[in-house]
């Protein structure tokens, strides 16, 4: 080759005028750097740095979230390049790695399932075996001695029996192992989490102005992951304040685990019954027109408001754990656990339930009873590219502290260490911040943190209505209340020391003193009667006159005074010809328009108080109507 030729060939390769700037494909290594959970959902921000030469290349970031939303991906980068665009796509090769402890746990079912088949074709040996000599057990011939015969049913025991019991030793051996198989199917999804079968690859096609170190921020959307108010209400006695500790149950099942990262909780939006009674209006009407009021203690038909039940594999009939549960219109849920299980308090006026998981297709069940048990199905939804392009924002922040603690049993030890967090206001939401980095694996069991304990000024009362229930409820007024930052959720409730049940926090509520029930008190004794000397019909004219008279009867048996506000009603004639005219009502509250009868009493320790209210209803005599 000529010198001259060689020299032009240094030049074209060596220059990077001439260099080949054709399209190059590199892997971007990220890591996710900060995680922002929402009730339902999480925003993930990823960063990383590559080396680019100059030219056009495509950047692929691997092995995201399958649960990703396209429409969601920010990309940020700084250097000195042009980003030309971004693409979604999913990645069917991309395999999950598993851990040592994954891969013993797959070793020992495999030797277990092995095990089992062998057992199993052992079985059905011993079964052709039993059928034959059935088969062969007809001894009439003439020839046979009776010694012969003897020999002949001896053998048939010995071996029947031989099959008989060999059978029960191994019909028991499959029934241990298949309980061995069970465990370590469980232990497999504890350890192994939920794992996407697809993962996602977000490619970046850029082109390079120079060669140099690019630094790049990924924000994106995923579904799959989430986070449910919680509170747990302690209330010591009526003459201290009430200790509210907010919580947030965390679920993760992204496909991404969250290694030391920077979390916030975020409440934007992209079982035991122990609320108060409440007394609706009586209209009194001919009883052929007449509704009778559902007992408010029996909502939706489910005993105690609490829904509990499984939630379970369509094709399999197994317990899926980790299903999200969710009371629709609210942001009231839990997670199913190992088993499948659940339970849930259902809010007043709430009648449904959504169950969705990750290969699943989510289902809406309509609630009618207490128990409700759901099976779910596969979705094989096919789902496409979508290309798209943006800009990462930047963030501000104020803060105030708040505690958090991890992934642990909600009855952990109170004095354990606790990592700080940091309130942050927004324009429309409120964010809890973590001081800390902090884990938290996909598909790990939910972890309890707590978002802030307040200790508040609290007006106790007790609440009765001993026409729906004789039981008389406490419940506490928390002025100022919308400064905690409280949403509406499920409530724990301990009082004096001891576990009441669980009621709803209505934080969604538009008032200037929030009400919580703290469930009911046996320690308030409550008798309704009616005053039978007093209860009398008579007839004028054409007219029936009804008279109905009713004693309460309240007894204090604590050691201290308590104020209690008692409710009752007389009926709201809806027509000009049934008159309702009251008597006497022991100084009630009495409203005309809606019936309602209210004392506010105030009684000492060990003493009884009586109130009685007596009314007269006049109505044509060929009508009836209800009075009880």
């Amino acid at each position: 080759m000529k010198p001259s030729l060689l020299l032009f060939i240094f030049i074209l390769v060596s220059n990077p005028i001439y260099a080949q700037t054709g399209d190059s494909e590199k892997i971007l290594k990220t890591e996710t750097k900060e995680v922002t959970v929402y009730l339902q959902g999480a925003q993930i921000f990823r960063a990383g740095e590559i080396n680019l030469r100059k030219g056009e290349h495509t950047v692929v970031l691997k092995s995201l979230s399958a649960l990703l939303d396209p429409n969601s991906i920010n990309v940020k980068g700084t250097g000195d390049i042009k980003i030309l665009s971004v693409q979604h796509q999913f990645d069917y090769l991309e395999k999950e790695k598993n851990t040592k402890r994954v891969d013993s746990i797959q070793s020992i079912i495999e030797n277990v399932e092995s095990e089992l088949r062998r057992k199993t074709n052992r079985i059905e040996v011993l079964n052709e075996k039993e059928i034959l000599i059935s088969a062969n057990k007809n001894l009439g011939s003439e020839n046979v001695t009776s010694n012969q015969l003897l020999q002949m049913l001896s053998l048939y025991e010995k071996e029947l029996t031989a099959i008989k019991t060999e059978q029960s030793e191994i019909n028991l051996e499959i029934k241990n192992l298949k309980s061995r198989l069970s465990s370590l199917n469980s232990q497999l999804i504890i350890t192994k989490g939920n794992k996407n079968e697809k993962k996602s690859n977000i490619l970046i096609k850029l082109e390079a102005l120079d060669t140099a170190n690019s630094s790049f921020e990924i924000s994106y959307f995923v579904n799959g992951a989430g986070w449910f108010p919680k509170y747990r209400l302690n209330v010591i006695d009526i003459t201290k304040p009430i200790n509210l500790e907010y919580q947030a149950e965390i679920f993760q099942q992204t496909g991404e685990d969250w290694n030391n990262v920077k979390l916030r909780f975020s409440n934007g939006e992209p079982n035991q019954n122990k609320q108060a009674p409440e007394l609706e209006t009586w209209f009194l009407d001919y009883a052929r027109y007449t509704n009778f009021q559902d007992n408010i203690l029996s909502n939706l038909r489910v005993s105690n408001n609490s829904v509990k039940g499984t939630v379970m594999d369509a094709e399999t009939g197994e317990g899926i754990p980790g299903v999200n549960v969710l009371v629709t219109g609210t942001s009231i849920g839990t997670n199913t656990d190992i088993q499948g299980n659940y339970s849930i308090t259902m809010p007043k006026g709430s009648n449904q339930l959504r169950f969705s998981y990750i290969g699943m297709k989510t289902k809406t069940v309509n609630v009618n009873s207490s128990v409700l048990n759901v099976s779910l199905s596969s979705d094989v939804q096919q789902l496409s590219e979508v290309v798209v392009t943006g800009y990462a924002s930047e963030r501000s922040r104020s803060s105030n502290k708040v505690k958090i603690r991890g992934a642990s049993s909600i009855n952990a030890d109170q004095s354990a260490k606790r990592m700080t967090a940091s309130t942050i206001k927004r324009q429309t939401n409120v964010e809890f911040e973590v001081d800390e980095p902090y884990t938290i694996k996909s598909g790990s069991p939910p972890t309890y943190i707590d978002l802030k304990k307040y200790e508040m000024e609290a007006d106790y009362r007790y609440v009765a209505i001993p026409k729906l229930d004789k039981n008389a409820y406490l419940v506490a007024g928390i002025a100022n209340w919308d400064q905690y930052n409280l949403m509406e959720g499920e409530a724990k409730l301990f009082f004096e020391g001891s576990f009441v049940g669980t009621s709803i926090l209505n934080a969604n509520a538009t008032i200037d003193t929030l009400k919580i029930s703290l469930g009911n008190d046996k320690s308030i004794v409550i008798e309704r009667n009616k005053i039978d000397d007093y209860n009398e019909s008579s007839f004028i004219g054409f007219n029936r006159n009804k008279k109905l008279g009713f004693d309460i009867e309240v007894r204090n048996t604590k050691s201290q005074k308590v104020d209690l506000t008692l409710y009752d009603q007389v009926p709201v004639s809806l027509r000009d010809d049934i008159e309702v005219s009251v008597e006497k009502l022991s100084k009630a509250n009495y409203n005309e328009k809606t019936g309602e009868l209210r004392w506010d009493m105030e009684i000492e320790s060990n003493k009884t108080e009586n109130r009685m209210f007596f009314y007269d209803v006049k109505y044509p005599k060929d009508e009836s109507i209800v009075l009880e």
